[in-house]
């Protein structure tokens, strides 16, 4: 709501020609606004990434089912049920899952089959998780 407000705000300025400090500050914030969240996935993407390739030949077991997410690898294990997942960012190599508490984790979806994308989207539609 308070971005739409700042995008009519701007319009506005724009069409009456208005080049005052309010304009500036207003485009400033709106910029910022709509800037912070790319930075931040892709930062978040890339790092995760980059620990995927990390890990021995990129393998790590992924097992969504009977409502909980586990994943194991050379780095570590994770247990948690999936009704933590509160939104799924799905992209074309990778899905980013939102679970609560700002805990965010990316899959990528390379070498997966479409039985089981359709599967975990079934599990995450289950446990409530917004896709």
């Amino acid at each position: 709501m308070a971005v739409a407000l700042l995008a009519v705000s701007v319009t506005f300025s724009v069409i009456h020609g208005d080049r005052g400090w309010f304009f500036g500050v207003t485009a400033t914030v709106l910029g910022i606004t709509l800037v912070a969240p790319i930075i931040a996935i892709r930062a978040h993407t890339r790092v995760a990434m980059e620990k995927y390739h990390a890990l021995d030949r990129g393998t790590a077991t992924i097992d969504l089912s009977d409502g909980r997410l586990r994943v194991a690898s050379k780095l570590g294990s994770l247990d948690m049920p999936l009704s933590t997942v509160k939104k799924v960012w799905r992209y074309p190599d990778c899905w980013i899952l939102v679970a609560k508490q700002g805990i965010l984790m990316t899959i990528p979806m390379r070498g997966l089959t479409p039985e089981i994308r359709s599967q975990w989207e079934a599990e995450l539609h289950r446990a409530g998780a917004r896709m």
